[in-house]
């Protein structure tokens, strides 16, 4: 599986972010489509990472293992979700 642990802060639109399994949708790979920063009430940047029908959040430190663009185009089709 190609991919690296990013900060969240570095995640861009077009990057796809590996979801956990534990999701209701059972996890996998989440093209991202935009991604929205905001800060909570204790002033924590958080960034929102949104799907076709789903989205993700993490704060901005967090370690997120995502693909770049490249990454996804070398990656072979058997391993896209």
């Amino acid at each position: 599986m190609t991919g690296e642990f990013r900060s969240a802060r570095a995640i861009e639109p077009g990057w796809h972010v590996r979801l956990a399994a534990d999701t209701p949708d059972g996890g996998g790979w989440m093209p991202v489509l935009a991604r929205i920063d905001t800060v909570d009430h204790l002033g924590r940047q958080r960034i929102w990472f949104l799907g076709d029908d789903r989205a993700a959040v993490a704060y901005a430190d967090d370690l997120i293992f995502s693909r770049t663009p490249a990454e996804v185009a070398v990656t072979p089709p058997a391993c896209h979700p």
